[in-house]
């Protein structure tokens, strides 16, 4: 039985090989949740294969920061931590912070420069009724034909986006799915670009 994560991962893999095929490989940005708004991460407009990383060398990491040994698997930890949100953040931007664990210094400083942005009337809803946003079902593949070395790999990443409110109104169950460049750094794989 294929579950619905897998079969969003099925899917973006086809979209992302037919605007390979067709569009040459720009880039766009997603557009943000219409439950949460979010302010999305930098779109750098550079290539989708990319040896070495935007970062160029990493900080020493926080003691927080763990230690994540395949591409698939950061990909997983930052579509939940990206995703997931509840009224108590202290605001719309808080994001940035969640992510932080699983990105380069680069995709960082990118995604800093947008903690200013306006979280619009979406934001206002989401903390007055009270509701969280939760990632459930996540899964991630790198694609025979994506492009990509021992240090570098683009990521399909899926997953189902729940979110409930303390009122009962506005709550909705969406798909999520992002495609990532990681990269390889000394202390594990990190997100270095969000493609789509």
């Amino acid at each position: 039985m294929v579950t619905k994560a897998l079969a969003a991962i099925m899917l973006a893999a086809t979209v992302l090989v037919a605007m390979t095929l067709l569009a040459g490989c720009t880039t766009t940005s997603p557009p943000a949740s219409p439950h949460i708004p979010l302010p999305q991460p930098a779109d750098t407009g550079q290539s989708t294969a990319r040896t070495p990383p935007l970062s160029g060398a990493e900080t020493t990491p926080p003691v927080d920061m763990p230690r994540v040994d395949t591409p698939q698997a950061v990909a997983i930890q930052w579509l939940s931590a990206y995703h997931s949100a509840t009224w108590t953040d202290p605001n719309p931007a808080a994001w940035i912070d969640r992510v932080r664990p699983y990105v380069t210094d680069a995709m960082h400083t990118r995604n800093t420069s947008l903690r200013d942005g306006g979280a619009g009337n979406d934001w206002t809803d989401f903390v007055s009724q009270r509701c969280r946003s939760n990632v459930s079902d996540p899964a991630a593949v790198i694609p025979a034909e994506a492009p990509g070395n021992s240090d570098t790999a683009n990521v399909l990443v899926a997953g189902t986006v729940t979110t409930t409110c303390a009122d009962g109104t506005d709550s909705s169950i969406e798909q999520a799915s992002a495609t990532l460049v990681v990269v390889k750094t000394s202390n594990g794989w990190r997100v270095d670009e969000r493609l789509f």
